[in-house]
């Protein structure tokens, strides 16, 4: 009897603390290094994209003037922040300080990567910009928590 509640609490593998096949599918990084760039970047720019709209409603849809007026900084150890407004419309780029073994240098996105984020199951996309040159478009899959 113990085995067969051992056996219901456990995924379809058998394996204690199954994770769903969704979970499952997303736990292992991606093979293309140019998408595993691009979500490394487009995972931050998401991040400070809900804090420069987080920043906007606290302020009656005023958008920051810079990065540090919002109270983000711009340097990290891996990655520059920057931001810029197309009108009323924020842009957040994220780029690597050091090209060495990456092949994306660096990715962009408006306030759409949040309405994305939340409506869309598939992720958000954004617009890169690649080491070897030229623009490419990622999608940026959910972020599952995986235990």
């Amino acid at each position: 009897m113990a085995l067969l509640c051992l056996a219901a609490a456990c995924d379809g593998g058998g394996k204690p603390g199954g994770r769903p096949a969704a979970q499952a599918r997303r736990a292992e990084p991606p093979k293309d290094r140019a998408q595993a760039d691009a979500e490394m970047l487009g995972r931050e720019l998401l991040d400070i994209m809900d804090r420069v709209m987080s920043y906007r409603s606290a302020h009656r849809g005023r958008l920051p003037g810079s990065l540090r007026q919002a109270g983000i900084d711009s340097l990290m150890p891996q990655m520059v922040r920057r931001f810029s407004a197309a009108g009323s419309e924020p842009v957040v780029t994220i780029a690597f300080r050091d090209l060495e073994g990456h092949e994306v240098k660096s990715c962009r996105g408006t306030s759409r990567v949040l309405e994305d984020q939340m409506l869309h199951s598939e992720g958000f996309q954004v617009t890169c910009i690649l080491v070897a040159g030229g623009e490419r478009v990622f999608t940026v899959p959910p972020n599952i928590v995986t235990n």
